[in-house]
């Protein structure tokens, strides 16, 4: 059997499975008898659909009402986390296990590097509008009047009851957690004039005892050689709101709101730059992005429209079918809405990506009915409807099933993708191939038999109107030859000034076809081809992995400022990643503390992790206490659970003591279970440095002697470009 009588269909299953016997037992049929059977059903359907239009038309309006109902039932999902990070990332695994070693208390000792989650939280960027120093009197006073406002905002739930910051608050000793350098507001004076040092990178309040890391929230900083502030450009203040529980985080979320209306009325200080930012500011962007484009989709429409009927529109005015281009593009636009509302009956969670489907829909349906009407204009205008339909379907059909099957094929093989975004949209796209191709040939196909009907009657294709046929009109007006005339004679059907080729087929066939085969033209042609090739290569290699909140917000968005103020003055200090130690570790034993130690000090030898000045550990500290004052205090950790005692009585004491968030013990007390280490991410500033850091920190985690844990929430993030490398 020759190639050439394969069917397309046949050529790939008996290429892609040479070794299954069922299939290559039944090569004539999937070579030749498939074609047979699948042209033979269509032609079938032909006939049916030209004796019975009007039902293939009312039955899939009627689905598409009932289905659209689903649209009642949409649940949008814009969270980036759902959208951008994969279902199998070893983030999600790594947060789930801390999360069930390490809960943190929003209401008593709230502590913002703890966070395995991001939680309700407002942050404030401010800068002097020349980039001079904040550290003024003056400007710090606006700054503290500015935190003011944060505090005292009242904003009101869907009750009514209303609420300040103060009442939603994360809280550690009972307060609410605040922007600490605030604090030094009244003493900036004593900064001025060097009577009180700021102490660069670390200090101590002398007043309160807190510890100020200054680049986590001051930057552009100028020292003095002794290594005090001298001057600052930036400051960022953080408010942190209470997720304890479902009740709480939904009026935190609604003070991100409420506040976020506030501030876009303006703080009232011109002569500072503020810039803001909340948990759900991407979230916020991508719904506004996708929301934004659809003043433009009239546009889109209207183009398109233009496009399709000028296409389907011939010299012939009884023959064009120029309704059947907008039929084309509403049997589309129905198509799509009922794959829309039935996967949403389903439950199907609808994202802003889902909003490209239209326009593919659209283009799949016009090139569908380009295919159908190419096939109905080279059946003899002389034959019976129903005759016309039926050779019309048998051509045209097994073309476009095919096509429809592979496409739907390729967007169903997406759905198993570990990329949540990534499911929905190829399960919303392969549902609306599939409503689009039986839209098709049940809707679209009985409007061309209707369509047909009124070819048989001699009507004209836009007006509906009888009118003459080129061989009749002959002594009509010059406009009514062009515009009028159409169709074939009923007296003389074979007439050849009634039957000639359709304009758009001339000038295919004589003058594109023609300037191809030139060789300057086949020159030009394999030119831009290259061209087109390697440009597309190196656009390839210029590919920045990462996710890039930025370019998720609009141009206009009142977020972008806070992206540059971010990029600008505090990127290098990005996140903390938390070291978990886990397991039976007996830590009263001194080379196993060493061993921890040595491992937080590898961590800390990273190139883009921070010295010890930046680490947190409740383990450095607490031996570093016991070699200073263990033998004062007769304090003996010979064994466990005297090391235990040593540990929750001697370092652990006091109202606020954030190492206390650090260590899980056993529920009597003999082990600890669970503890944990935070170190600083320092000079990454991309994202591959991102996903280098991870992968590094994932592997001496991996290599070590203990059960190590290295996570950090945005790890979520790094992931999605791990988890498909880790996948091939």
């Amino acid at each position: 059997m020759e190639e050439n009588a394969l069917s397309g269909l046949g050529y790939i299953l008996t290429k892609c499975f040479p070794n299954v016997k069922w299939i290559q037992e039944r090569k004539f049929f999937f070579f030749k008898t498939f074609d047979f059977i699948l042209s033979k059903v269509f032609f079938k359907l032909g006939e049916l659909i030209a004796d019975n239009p009007k039902s293939f038309i009312v039955i899939p309006v009627l689905i598409t009402v009932i289905s659209v109902t689903g649209f009642l039932r949409m649940n949008w999902i814009d969270d980036p986390e759902f959208l951008f990070s994969p279902l199998n990332g070893r983030a999600r695994q790594e947060r789930d296990f801390i999360e069930g070693y390490f809960k943190l208390n929003y209401t008593d000792s709230f502590n913002e590097d703890r966070r395995t989650r991001y939680d309700p939280f407002v942050q404030l960027g401010i800068t002097k509008t020349d980039s001079s120093n904040i550290i003024d009197q003056e400007v710090m006073n606006k700054i503290y009047s500015i935190d003011g406002i944060v505090r005292n905002f009242d904003f009101h739930d869907e009750e009514g009851k209303s609420y300040t910051y103060n009442d939603i608050c994360a809280k550690a000793g009972g307060k609410c957690v605040k922007p600490r350098f605030l604090e030094l507001t009244d003493r900036i004076h004593e900064v001025k004039t060097r009577k009180l040092n700021l102490t660069f990178p670390v200090m101590i309040n002398p007043t309160t005892f807190d510890n100020y890391i200054f680049p986590f929230f001051l930057a552009g900083v100028k020292l003095y050689p002794e290594n005090s502030i001298m001057s600052a450009e930036a400051i960022k203040l953080s408010y942190w709101g209470n997720a304890e529980s479902q009740e709480m985080k939904h009026l935190s979320i609604l003070w991100e709101e409420k506040f976020l209306a506030h501030f876009l009325k303006g703080l009232g200080e011109p002569s500072l730059n503020i810039a803001m930012y909340h948990s759900r500011t991407a979230e916020q962007e991508i719904r506004n992005n996708t929301l934004s484009v659809f003043p433009y989709f009239t546009v889109t429409v209207f183009v398109i429209t233009v496009f399709c009927l000028a296409s389907v529109t011939l010299g012939d005015c009884v023959r064009s079918k120029t309704w059947l281009g907008l039929v084309a593009i509403i049997s589309s636009a129905l198509a799509s809405l009922t794959a829309f509302g039935i996967l949403m009956h389903c439950g199907v969670p609808m994202i802003g990506m889902n909003m490209a489907a239209p326009f593919l829909m659209l283009g799949i349906g016009i090139d569908d009915a380009f295919v159908t009407l190419s096939a109905w204009h080279r059946t003899r205008p002389q034959d019976s409807v129903r005759e016309r339909m039926a050779q019309t379907y048998a051509e045209s059909a097994v073309s476009i099933s095919i096509t429809s099957i592979t496409n739907m094929i390729s967007f169903f093989v997406g759905t198993f993708t570990y990329f949540s975004s990534v499911r929905v949209f190829c399960l919303y796209l392969g549902i609306s191939v599939l409503m689009t191709y039986v839209w098709h040939i049940t809707l679209f196909g009985a409007c061309l038999a209707l369509s047909g009907r009124a070819e048989k009657q001699q009507l004209h294709n836009i007006t509906c109107k009888r009118v003459k046929s080129s061989s009749e009109s002959a002594g009509e007006s010059a406009f009514y030859r062009r515009f009028c005339a159409g169709g074939v004679a009923a007296s003389d059907p074979s007439n050849p000034d009634d039957n000639q080729p359709p304009a758009v087929v001339i000038l295919f066939r004589d003058y594109v076809a023609h300037c191809l085969n030139l060789p300057v033209i086949k020159g030009v042609v394999v030119v831009a081809f290259v061209a087109y090739l390697a440009v597309a290569v190196y656009g390839c290699t210029t590919i920045n992995d990462g996710m890039q909140l930025r370019k998720t917000a609009r141009y206009d968005s009142y977020s972008i400022p806070f992206y540059d103020f971010y990029a600008k003055y505090f990127s290098s200090f990005a996140y903390r990643p938390m070291i978990v130690f886990t397991g039976n570790i007996t830590y009263s034993d001194p080379a196993n503390v060493r061993q921890l130690l040595e491992f937080v000090e590898k961590v800390e030898s990273h190139k883009f992790i921070g010295d010890e000045f930046y680490t947190d550990c409740w383990l450095r500290q607490w031996t570093k206490y016991m070699a200073r004052n263990g033998k004062y205090q007769g304090l003996n950790n010979s064994d466990e659970k005297t090391y235990i005692y040593n540990l929750q009585e001697s370092f652990l004491s006091g109202d606020i003591n954030r190492y206390r968030a650090d260590i899980v013990f056993s529920e009597d007390n003999s082990r600890i279970v669970a503890s944990r280490c935070l170190v600083q991410s320092v000079n990454v500033m991309n994202a591959i440095n991102d996903r280098r850091l991870m992968q590094d920190l994932r592997q001496w985690a991996d290599e070590s002697k203990f059960n190590v844990t290295v996570y950090h929430p945005m790890f979520i993030y790094f992931d999605h470009v791990e988890t498909p490398n880790m996948s091939l």
